[in-house]
Order: C-alpha cells, then structure tokens, then sequence
C-alpha cells in the first residue's frame, strides 16, 4: 500500500475506530455524499440532492475542493485497503489500460486509412 493509504486507514480508524474502517455500507455512503460534494463546490449542484441531509448535518460553509478531494481519497483509500487493493496502483493500472486502449484505437484508424487510400 501507498504510504497515503496506510496514513488514511491509520487515520480513519484512529478518528472512527477498527469497526468503522471495515463497515463498507459506510465507507460508500461518504464516498457518494463526497462526490455529491464535489459536485456542488466546483458549480454544478446536484439535482434533487440535499447536502446537508446526507451529511446529517446543517447547511454549512461550503468546503474547498482541495479538502473535498482529500475525503474522497480517505475513503478510496479505505475501501481499495479492505480488498487488498494499493488505489495508487490501481491508478496509474487504470491511466495505462486507457492508454493502450488509446494507441489501440490509433493503430486501428491508421490501418483503415492505409485501406481506403490502397483502394
């Protein structure tokens, strides 16, 4: 694992307890207000989605997107540490697959315009 996510699980379950890093119905309701969140802080509100009422909270001052980002990482973090998953690996596995699928695509078009121009 990353050392941010050994720092967030250490983190997590210093804040919440050892139970509350493994519960991952709520793991995936903070990820989802969190992405909610996100949404609204960079201008685009989510439709139909009260912010306040899936945090459980009042309206408050609205966070920045720097600390937004930084709790969706935690919890990531969190749920790729209970599947055995490193998320930065996961990462940058997930930015090379779409660059191959990107030359893949290259390759492909460069193929069917030597084909047309043979014609």
């Amino acid at each position: 694992m990353s050392e941010f996510q050994n720092r967030a699980v250490r983190l997590i379950t210093a804040c919440e307890g050892e139970g509350a890093l493994a519960d991952l119905p709520k793991r995936f309701s903070n990820l989802l207000t969190g992405i909610a969140e996100l949404h609204n802080v960079v201008g685009k509100p989510v439709d139909n989605v009260d912010l306040a009422k899936l945090q459980g909270q009042s309206k408050g001052q609205a966070r920045s997107v720097d600390v937004v980002i930084g709790d969706l990482m935690r919890e990531l973090a969190a749920i790729g540490y209970l599947h055995d998953i490193d998320i930065m690996q996961a990462g940058y596995n997930g930015l090379d697959s779409r660059l191959q699928d990107i030359k893949r695509l290259l390759k492909a078009a460069q193929s069917d315009k030597r084909g047309a121009e043979q014609e």
